[in-house]
């Protein structure tokens, strides 16, 4: 994913996530992190994928329910639950 299509998806995703909550993170397989957030709209999901072929950030239709859950998405609920998300910004960048 390159930074104008990066800044693409955020520029749509704005206006239906913010202003949200964080509520749940679970994941789905070792490459992947489907988020939860809850926003005046209703619940809203997001998946992100650090796959080195197929990196991405999408909204996703609600997921089912894993069972335990990784450590990593158990750090991320730790982490952030009840959080506010109040803004969405992608700064430049300068590669090396």
């Amino acid at each position: 994913m390159d930074l104008t299509t990066l800044r693409a998806v955020l520029s749509d995703l704005r206006p239906q996530l913010l202003p949200s909550r964080f509520e749940k993170a679970q994941q789905p397989d070792a490459a992947s992190l489907q988020l939860g957030f809850r926003s005046l709209k209703g619940m809203l999901w997001l998946e992100l994928s650090w796959q080195a072929d197929a990196p991405r950030l999408v909204q996703i239709p609600p997921p089912r329910r894993l069972g335990a859950g990784s450590t990593l998405a158990q750090q991320i609920q730790h982490s952030l639950r009840q959080m506010a998300l109040t803004d969405l910004v992608q700064s430049g960048f300068e590669r090396v």
